[in-house]
């Protein structure tokens, strides 16, 4: 430990594709290509007297009950797992800039960000295996957003597989702020036997081909998640149409849509057709990493 603070960016995670393979123990198996963005949340801590979360920016309302919230929640599993490890106290400040149950990861992403900044702060050397046990304990996107690249993620979460490229590409993500129960979603799935990916053989080298790729996939919560919400058809379609998008779809579970440019500029002017249209709406324009 070499400094007093820290601070971790918490990326918002998106599945450019997500097949639901199978079933096991009332959990959904997976198998989906996964992006971080540019956008998303800040988490800073320092040295405290006690543990303590603050939470700011424009979605802070949202996070009604901060005891449960996932930060929290992985600073006392890494004190449970590490004692003496840490100061005695740290206060965290988390800037909440993605909209909650939006199907970005935001809170995994938290959880990620707090698990690193915990490891910085340790005297300890804690390495990335042992930052990713308690992981996969904390919840099932948080693995993937430990790492934070472009991947595989299969299973129940848990099985990660680094993608080598990805081609520069710009985003526009849009969410109508209109809850969906993922719960509801999982239970209108039709099926649940679906087939995997196709073969990812090796990284994107531009946006067309990243694109091709992803015509030949799906994201089998897309559906059922239209069922609960119309607008999501409505706004996959529009951004879909939107002059330089090369694809649209919704992201996780909803009821967030992403889409895809090659050029900045066009998905600027994307992002300023949709607040004009739609302008109670969360929108932001960022590139993937």
């Amino acid at each position: 430990m070499s400094d007093s603070f820290y601070h971790e960016f918490a990326p918002a995670k998106i599945n450019l594709a997500l097949h639901i393979i199978d079933k096991k123990h009332d959990m959904h198996l997976l198998d989906s290509l996964v992006v971080f963005t540019t956008i998303g949340d800040n988490l800073s801590a320092k040295i405290s007297n006690a543990d303590s979360l603050k939470i700011i920016g424009p979605f802070a309302s949202s996070l009604k009950d901060s005891q449960n919230n996932l930060v929290l929640k992985a600073i006392k599993l890494f004190r449970e797992k590490y004692p003496k490890s840490l100061p005695k106290g740290l206060s965290f400040v988390l800037e909440k800039n993605l909209p909650i149950a939006s199907g970005i990861g935001g809170g995994s992403a938290d959880c990620a960000a707090t698990l690193r900044v915990l490891a910085r702060f340790s005297k300890y050397d804690i390495s990335n295996d042992d930052l990713l046990n308690l992981a996969r304990v904390l919840g099932a996107d948080v693995s993937a957003c430990l790492f934070s690249k472009v991947l595989k993620m299969q299973g129940f979460g848990e099985k990660i597989t680094l993608i080598d490229s990805l081609p520069s590409t710009y985003i526009l993500l849009v969410n109508p702020l209109e809850e969906v129960s993922t719960k509801q979603i999982f239970e209108n799935l039709k099926r649940i036997d679906n087939d995997v990916l196709p073969e990812i053989k090796q990284g994107f080298s531009n946006v067309e081909q990243l694109t091709n790729y992803l015509l030949t996939t799906r994201n089998d919560l897309e559906e059922p998640a239209i069922k609960s919400a119309g607008i999501i058809k409505v706004l996959s379609n529009y951004i879909g149409n939107i002059s330089g998008c090369h694809f649209a779809r919704m992201t996780g579970s909803g009821a967030s849509i992403f889409g895809l440019f090659s050029d900045e500029q066009k998905a600027k002017m994307a992002m300023k057709s949709i607040q004009d249209k739609w302008p109670n709406f969360w929108v932001e324009q960022g590139k993937l990493i």
